[in-house]
């Protein structure tokens, strides 16, 4: 069983151009004992494409099914 010592939450919404750059970054860190969980808060976007093409055991991804706000989804991706 997988057990990280900590986990980086990201909120997203439609930042397909910016998300790559942002988990490639984290994954490239020497440190590997993390998870990365990412919200989406059902972008209209290429964001799950670009999240999904990331084939890492670190990574999860959660998929709201309409858009609960900013707020909401930062609760989301915290509260997993």
């Amino acid at each position: 069983m997988y057990n990280p010592s900590f986990s980086i939450c990201i909120p997203n919404y439609n930042y397909g151009k910016y998300i790559g750059k942002t988990i490639e970054s984290v994954l490239n860190q020497e440190y590997d004992n993390f998870e990365i969980i990412i919200s989406d808060n059902c972008s209209n976007d290429n964001s799950i494409e670009v999240i999904e093409s990331f084939n890492d055991p670190r990574l999860k991804l959660l998929k709201n099914n309409y858009n609960i706000g900013y707020s909401g989804n930062l609760t989301r991706v915290t509260s997993f």
